[in-house]
């Protein structure tokens, strides 16, 4: 499948892709013991949150690209769609009956190894069997929540016909900014906001080639034919 918009509008069915296989450098006292999307916030990992806004908006079909710890991943799903549930333990056979008492979500999620040492272009066109080629997607990071509202992104996207729309926040620099004249200062200013754009998300259609870089830039075929959505949020 791959995203399929229906006859009047109303609705879609969207695939996203999230990259989850980073070493998580920033965050190691964290990631030592997990990778980054599964690092906590409020007894739940970073990447349930994002699963959880992206269904919001009706978006339920996932694919995660591992890398780094991927078993751990791997296992916290597996035990949440199991053990979440009630359970019948038969002591006879040592089977396990889950039988619901649990509200979980109605998603569908591919989790795939795509290898530690692989970069984000090479991360995405791993996952191209489960997102798809030829309708539109959403990729994004799994160590960033957002408030974009996704359904105008949608509507941003189609309305300007690019291969690619891109959402940015231009995050506040980590130190204090001094200028000088000479050896005096003659400003200063605390944790300015930066210059450059830090990429969170990407939606595009399928045809066409893209190859994407986190940080301040993204390349497609063509600069002409890619657009950056103007409200973003971090």
């Amino acid at each position: 499948m791959y995203a399929r918009h229906d006859e009047n509008g109303s609705g879609c069915s969207m695939k996203v892709g999230i990259l989850a296989g980073g070493l998580g450098t920033r965050l190691s006292e964290e990631t030592e013991l997990r990778p980054k999307p599964m690092v906590e916030i409020g007894g739940l990992p970073i990447l349930w949150h994002i699963m959880r806004y992206y269904h919001h908006f009706g978006f339920k079909d996932f694919s995660i690209a591992l890398g780094y710890k991927a078993d751990y991943v791997k296992r916290w799903f597996a035990e949440q769609a199991r053990y979440a549930q009630n359970l019948t333990v038969d002591f006879s056979t040592g089977e396990i009956h889950p039988h619901g008492g649990a509200n979980l979500p109605d998603w569908t999620v591919n989790l795939i190894d795509t290898a530690l040492p692989t970069a984000t272009g090479g991360r995405i066109k791993r996952l191209q069997p489960y997102i798809g080629t030829d309708g539109t997607f959403m990729v994004t990071w799994g160590d960033g929540v957002s408030n974009v509202d996704l359904h105008k992104l949608l509507e941003f996207h189609k309305a300007h016909g690019k291969v690619c729309t891109l959402t940015a926040v231009r995050p506040p620099a980590r130190f204090g900014h001094l200028d000088f004249d000479g050896d005096q200062i003659v400003s200063f200013d605390e944790k300015p906001q930066i210059g450059g754009l830090d990429q969170r998300s990407v939606l595009r259609d399928g045809a066409g080639g893209v190859r994407l870089h986190r940080g301040r830039r993204h390349h497609v075929r063509s600069a002409s034919r890619c657009r950056t959505w103007p409200r973003t949020a971090s």
